[in-house]
């Protein structure tokens, strides 16, 4: 039993050695390879640093140029408005001749002439007499009734705008009454 002892003894002690050395050689390679390590780790943190900036970078960037192109388009719009107004206005003299002339040939004319030359959507002319849409760009509204604000109503320029499509209706003043409403969508 004694050698049995002896025997287990020995064992341990090998067990030790074997861990004390496995262990000064962990010891000894962190040591020997501390500088490679050093720079390894360093250039793992870089790497990460670089990736998360140019991520900041690149999303910093999409948010200005999504805020620079709204606000270039509500500045188009808002120039579109403005020209359309003053082309309504214009056209809306044109057509008050020609309203009085009673020539509805002249106003077909002109509406699509205005029509390729603003791009336009649709233009309409509205006789206040009997309310009804005399001529348009859609020819199968010609006829119909005018829905919409009392042109009774309407002695300045108003401006409809439901995001997608903008809409201008002017009066069309004869020599002492209204006499019409023209109508432009855009």
């Amino acid at each position: 039993m004694k050698n049995e002892m002896k025997s287990a003894l020995a064992m341990d002690e090998k067990s030790q050695e074997n861990s004390n050395h496995s262990s000064g050689q962990e010891h000894g390679f962190i040591r020997r390879h501390f500088l490679v390590l050093l720079l390894l780790v360093a250039l793992v943190f870089s790497g990460g640093w670089y990736y998360f900036r140019v991520r900041f970078i690149e999303n910093k960037y999409e948010n200005e140029k999504t805020e620079l192109v709204d606000r270039y388009e509500q500045k188009l719009d808002s120039a579109k408005i403005v020209n359309l107004k003053f082309s309504s206005k214009v056209f809306s003299w044109s057509v008050r001749s020609e309203m009085i002339r009673k020539n509805e040939e002249n106003l077909n004319q002109l509406v699509s002439f205005f029509v390729k030359e603003s791009g336009a959507q649709l233009v309409q002319i509205v006789n206040l007499e009997s309310n009804q849409i005399i001529v348009s760009s859609d020819k199968k509204k010609e006829g119909e009734l005018f829905v919409g604000p009392k042109g009774e109503d309407l002695h300045n320029q108003i401006v409809l705008s439901n995001g997608k499509e903008t809409t201008v209706l002017s009066p069309i003043i004869g020599l002492n009454t209204q006499i019409g409403v023209l109508i432009v969508t855009l």
